[in-house]
């Protein structure tokens, strides 16, 4: 009843249960809301039992046999879904898993995507193929081997011209080793400050951090990594749940060492409760956390989060993903939070319930304060965590088109989420699967703070949608000066930019974009943006960005190699 918050709301204010929840926010302790949350939820017997999904046979045979019928009218993308479906809910070895195998062969046959073909031929045969279709198959992977070796030519040709795009050649900061050490990072008035050290240009990559957690939105479970938000045919699903797909088996070990051994018993819960991607992060987050650190460690460090623990630790443990507990080090500077609050007790309530009962999980002493403290964690991170939307290049395997995916996912990136937000930043991201790659993308001067925005910075929003998004998404009010109306004039050129537009060649930034050109393109577009840097509003600085990420576009889809059927 909890996920209908208007219906429950009044079910509370009937029952006199509100003002146990209001009396319980003004602790200075977070746990204290969830537990009495938690009591509510129990005495109103809203905790359902929600029995794990287990894999079935006959349930794969379904799902197969629907993505059969969706091939006679070239459903290609219904189809990879359903044989991506059977799979994840097939068991091990199992018939129906080598069946999904041949199928989704078939599919990558039928695209010309004849190396994925054999990858999936070959795990049919692994899984225990069928003798009726052996030859078949065996016949399918011979045709195939005659055209893979083009498949590899093309794409190296094209890597050529793209080759060093993502090139990551700085030195390094010493306490942050994937930013570069012309970026100064510290702590101001227990906020994270990021500033420029030297000159920075237009196009230099300042950092390439690795997302300390990822999370799939509905759309892109079945066509998605779970781990690394690789976007590829050929996944490979968990063996014990029906929900997560991974894109390798390095993948599939290194989630399941970090969390997912604990989230398959409780993933339908998940699947249930945590439709954001808050809350989706948030639970896996704190599974993770946990299995970096021993229980009476957990404890204590449950009590010293925020601002408190961004002031008493070094640049290291506030920055690095690599630090143990720099989860726990997001800056509490979110507005309104009381409604946050309020909603976020009863999910981390109900999860907490859930979290409880997952085999070998629980210490079998202390409970009492383990729960505590996973409550507290809980809270913390529905609160104040800061996700970021991860939008990557795709290639359609149907038409060739490289485009932006249609659906975001969602990821935590511990540095990255520290930026300063403004709607004209000098930084961009390029989502390199999980990793997200910081350019520059105007002239930064020493002592300059480094910003990004959470909005697409090509996208033409008004202050008013953009702050609407910010206050939504980051409980923050935009103050840049576009919003607060300090500076008119930040979209007039003066005329020694104009004699250099006009020098250059505005034509560069109304051609299309492909990839025999797109270095000699984006060239031209860094050296716009870097003479054009205090106008960032002109329409000409904004044509130059516009041509400057579809350049990055071309390059994240051939970086990646992700591809999908739209």
């Amino acid at each position: 009843m909890f996920l209908q918050p208007r219906l429950f709301n009044e079910f509370l204010a009937k029952s006199g249960f509100d003002t146990q929840v209001y009396d319980a926010m003004e602790s200075d302790d977070l746990a204290d809301v969830v537990i009495v949350a938690l009591n509510i939820l129990k005495k109103t017997n809203n905790l359902p039992d929600m029995p794990k999904l287990m894999k079935s046979e006959a349930l794969s045979n379904t799902l197969r046999e629907a993505g059969n019928k969706y091939l006679p009218t070239k459903q290609y993308n219904s189809s990879l879904h359903c044989y991506n479906k059977a799979l994840a809910c097939a068991p091990y070895n199992s018939k129906a898993m080598a069946l999904a195998y041949s199928n989704r062969s078939f599919i990558m046959f039928l695209l010309k995507r004849f190396q994925n073909c054999i990858t999936d031929i070959d795990r049919c045969f692994s899984s225990g193929c069928p003798d009726y279709i052996k030859q078949k198959l065996l016949k399918r992977r011979e045709d195939a081997n005659k055209f893979s070796v083009m498949d590899s030519l093309s794409l190296n040709t094209l890597k050529v011209f793209t080759n060093n795009f993502f090139n990551f050649n700085a030195v390094c900061h010493t306490d942050v080793p994937f930013v570069s050490k012309d970026i100064n990072i510290e702590v101001e008035f227990s906020q994270p400050k990021i500033t420029a050290a030297n000159f920075i240009n237009s196009g230099t990559i300042i950092a390439v951090e690795e997302a300390y957690m990822t999370g799939l939105l509905a759309d892109n479970q079945f066509n998605t990594c779970y781990n690394c938000l690789s976007i590829t045919p050929n996944l490979i699903p968990c063996s014990t749940c029906c929900s997560a797909l991974f894109c390798s088996e390095k993948c599939k070990q290194n989630c399941n060492e970090q969390y997912h051994k604990y989230e398959c018993d409780i993933v339908n819960v998940i699947e249930k409760f945590c439709n954001g991607g808050g809350p989706n992060l948030m639970i896996k987050s704190v599974l993770k956390l946990k299995t970096k650190l021993k229980w009476n460690e957990f404890i204590k460090e449950s009590k010293s989060m925020g601002n408190s623990r961004i002031v008493k630790s070094t640049i290291r443990e506030v920055f690095n993903s690599a630090s143990e507990c720099s989860l726990l080090t997001f800056p509490e500077n979110r507005t309104f939070v009381h409604g946050i609050m309020y909603n976020a007790s009863f999910l981390c309530a109900a999860l907490l319930h859930y979290v409880f009962k997952i085999p070998r999980f629980m210490p079998t002493s202390n409970k009492d304060e383990a729960l505590r403290a996973l409550a507290r964690v809980m809270m913390y991170l529905c609160v104040f965590g800061s996700p970021s939307y991860v939008t990557q290049a795709v290639t359609d395997l149907v038409s060739d088109r490289t485009i932006p995916q249609k659906h975001a996912n969602f990821a935590w990136y511990i540095f990255y989420s520290k930026l300063k937000h403004e709607c004209k930043p000098n930084v961009i991201v390029s989502w390199i699967n999980n990793k997200a790659v910081l350019i520059a993308v105007k002239k930064i001067m020493p002592g300059e703070e480094i910003t990004t925005s959470c909005i697409e910075p090509t996208f033409k929003m008004s202050e008013h949608d953009v702050n609407i998004d910010l206050l939504v998404g980051k409980g923050q009010v935009c103050t840049c000066i576009k919003c607060t109306k300090k500076d008119s004039k930040n979209d007039t050129l003066s005329s020694a930019q104009t004699e250099f537009i006009k020098k250059i060649g505005f034509n560069v930034l109304h051609s299309n974009v492909d990839v025999w050109h797109i270095n000699k393109v984006s060239e031209k577009c860094k050296e716009i943006m870097n003479v054009l840097t205090d106008v960032p509003h002109s329409k000409e600085y904004l044509c130059a960005l516009t041509q400057f990420r579809k350049c990055l576009i071309l390059c994240e889809a051939l970086e990646t190699q992700n591809f999908c059927i739209l």
